[in-house]
């Protein structure tokens, strides 16, 4: 069991998920840089490497293939359908990383580090986004009949710009794994596609493809990022059940196991009231809160409620060898990362999701793989 006190934020300013947060303020600026003229471009990164100057001399010029290499690969994303961001940004960060051995180290150094960089940036942007991984779990209850149990596929964090080959390898996942019910947590489309009709028209041709004998269920995740001005017409035409502050129970062969659906704010001191609210009109039994965020987790922990399905995090979508993610965008910092989380009365999952940050955010996975989460709740009653 990990002990995590819950923290008072109420006086807080700034939240995650929310517009006007750095992180926030950051991408949507950053993506100016996507309105700048190819050859301008091209100077900007030709200064960039120039920074390497002082300690290589000219030398330091035979980095502009490699950042040309970069903005080739980043462009041909889309046209793979793979991922559809802004290509500047990406190409610029990627830049100043690439500099990073170039001013303080010789040739010697950073030009055998350039081409590892190569097979990092084309695994990390080409390859690992769209390998879903299935992780298995498992909850036994004494709220449930012996020998019984439901199977519960939680999805998260869709983030979609345009339906992808992840999309289509996601949809096959679920047929093939076949749960009783479906339950998303949040952030359906990317920021880049807040209101882009034709990501709405995409999203729902995605959406109508889930299908469980109980039901599909969701909540709405940031509000930066599922606005609520966009539902409930965002998911017309779907199976997907918002639960926007709404308890629904769901049985399958006998089981029966109660869902409460928890709009998100990110703000635990208001969020924790409405929750309290849900509980007394909610039947006794199993319970399993859906709600995007697992900052949440800490100041619920001693209520009647016993699995929390979140999200939010993606898993820091890079993480360093040894050490995880460098960032995760929740008010406890590296506390939550993704996995399961055993607290007092709680037990807390935090999926990695699906899919990437929107805007200028560069669309890479890094040691941080996409999952599904299959839940088997079992019996022992």
């Amino acid at each position: 069991m990990v002990e995590i006190e819950a923290k008072d934020f109420s006086k807080k300013q700034r939240f995650p998920g929310q517009t006007g947060n750095p992180f926030d303020i950051l991408i949507h600026r950053a993506v100016e840089l996507e309105k700048i003229p190819g050859f301008i471009f091209l100077l900007l990164l030709l200064a960039t490497s120039l920074l390497g100057y002082h300690v290589n001399g000219l030398n330091c010029l035979y980095i502009i293939p490699f950042f040309i290499c970069d903005w080739i690969s980043i462009s041909l994303l889309p046209r793979a359908r793979r991922s559809f961001g802004p290509k500047k940004p990406q190409v610029l960060l990627l830049a100043f990383f690439r500099m990073i051995p170039v001013v303080f180290g010789g040739p010697v150094i950073w030009v055998p580090l350039q081409f590892l960089g190569c097979v990092l940036q084309f695994y990390a942007f080409w390859v690992e986004p769209y390998l879903i991984k299935i992780t298995r779990q498992s909850l036994e209850t004494d709220k449930l009949p012996s020998g019984k149990k439901i199977r519960i596929l939680h999805l998260g964090d869709l983030h979609l710009e345009h339906r992808s080959i992840r999309e289509d390898r996601l949809n096959v996942l679920i047929k093939e794994l076949a749960p009783d019910a479906i339950l998303f947590s949040g952030d359906y489309l990317s920021l880049s596609s807040i209101r882009n009709k034709q990501s709405w028209i995409e999203l729902k041709q995605v959406l109508q493809e889930w299908n469980a004998p109980a039901g599909v269920f969701g909540v709405t995740g940031s509000p930066a990022v599922d606005l609520p001005e966009n539902f409930p017409q965002l998911l017309e035409d779907t199976p997907v059940q918002l639960l926007s502050d709404r308890t629904v129970s769901i049985t399958v062969d006998g089981v029966t196991v109660h869902l409460l659906g928890l709009e998100c704010t990110h703000m635990p001191h208001t969020d924790q009231p409405r929750l309290a609210k849900m509980l007394e009109e909610c039947p006794p039994g199993f319970r399993v809160l859906l709600h995007h965020s697992p900052d949440l987790a800490p100041h619920i922990q001693d209520m009647d409620i016993d699995l929390h399905l979140a999200g939010h995090t993606h898993g820091g979508q890079v993480c360093l060898p040894l050490f995880g993610p460098i960032f995760t965008g929740t008010l406890y910092g590296l506390i939550f990362k993704s996995g399961r989380y055993e607290l007092k009365n709680l037990t807390l999952f935090i999926t990695r999701g699906l899919g990437l940050e929107g805007l200028s955010a560069p669309r890479v996975r890094f040691l941080c793989p996409p999952e599904v989460v299959l839940w088997d709740i079992i019996g022992k009653g």
